[in-house]
């Protein structure tokens, strides 16, 4: 046991020699009093079995029959260990709760975005056809006033696609994660910054998985975009291991070692990129570059969670 756990060994000696005896209400709350101390102590998993192992060979070597022994043990040591099973029961409920209240909150973003791309481009088709038509018919001194509305209009219609994308980008529904994050890397070349994406892109993922992923992209990215006197170069990598789907993104910083890079300083930001990672089973983590210069963020979700079926529609 580590020194964060108070309980000393003679205690938990004390503890499995009651359950021995007779294994009634007062020692399962003996054993359930020490899995709990444990617990809220911080003491591991592997660290709690490892002093009930030990507690179970110190008293094999006083002599007790081995399979009594191996019995009570079993039992003392489930008794020990449900404080975690209730921890871990507790922590998959709130991960399935999370997991849906997301496709919920995205499932309801999807239809806006689709909703401002299709029904305002119809629109606007629309106002343009009878705006056109107008101008051909109009005295000459309004020609020039109706060719602003022209110009707005066309403003608007630019506007409304790119609240659209960054909504929810029609491409990710349609095509995949890799072809999204091509679209958004294209309109931060606009600002300047240089993105790089690399992974497979006729690959596809839960919608879950890809949404989670390309929301982590976004978030890093709109930092970049914001500063980009400091960021200049970004490189987005996608691949899938044995076990998992994993994204890393790396920054350039400033271009010196000793500034931190816009997408490190936007780490404490994403509570809910890491929420949104953690209910499918995934995490989000950053470190430095080995040449000292940036910061690479790498979100992982695991390979089975990425392909099972969502309840979002394609």
């Amino acid at each position: 046991m580590t020194a964060r756990d108070k309980i000393g060994r003679s205690e938990w000696q004390q503890a499995f020699g009651s359950w021995l005896e007779h294994a009634d209400d007062s020692a399962r709350a003996a054993a359930l009093h020490l899995g709990r101390h444990a617990f809220d102590s911080g003491v591991s998993l592997l660290e709690l079995v490892e002093t009930v192992m030990g507690t179970l060979t110190s008293s094999a070597r006083k002599g007790h029959e081995a399979a009594g022994l191996l019995a009570s043990g079993e039992g003392f040591m489930l008794e020990c260990l449900s404080p975690y099973d209730s921890a871990l029961r507790s922590a998959s409920e709130t991960r399935r709760g999370l997991r849906s209240q997301n496709e919920q909150m995205e499932e309801q973003v999807r239809r806006v975005a689709h909703e401002i791309h299709d029904s305002s481009a119809q629109f606007l088709a629309s106002v343009h056809t009878e705006l056109h038509r107008v101008t051909e018919m109009a005295p000459v001194e309004l020609v020039p006033r109706l060719q602003r509305l022209h110009m707005l209009l066309n403003q608007v219609d630019v506007d409304l696609r790119r609240f659209s994308t960054e909504l929810r980008p029609t491409i990710l529904d349609d095509l995949g994660l890799i072809p999204a994050l091509h679209e958004l890397a294209r309109a931060l070349g606009r600002n300047g910054v240089i993105v790089s994406i690399e992974g497979p892109a006729d690959e596809r993922f839960s919608p879950a998985a890809e949404i989670a992923l390309f929301r982590t992209v976004q978030e890093a990215l709109a930092g970049a975009g914001r500063t980009a006197g400091r960021s200049r170069r970004v490189k987005i990598r996608i691949e899938s291991t044995e076990h998992e789907i994993r994204c890393s993104i790396a920054d350039d910083g400033s271009g010196t070692s000793s500034s931190r890079s816009s997408v490190s300083r936007r780490v404490p930001e994403f509570i809910a990129i890491r929420e949104r990672l953690a209910a499918l089973g995934g995490s989000l983590a950053s470190e430095d570059r080995p040449d000292g210069r940036g910061t690479r963020l790498i979100a992982s979700i695991p390979l089975e969670v990425s392909h099972v079926t969502s309840r979002f529609d394609r």
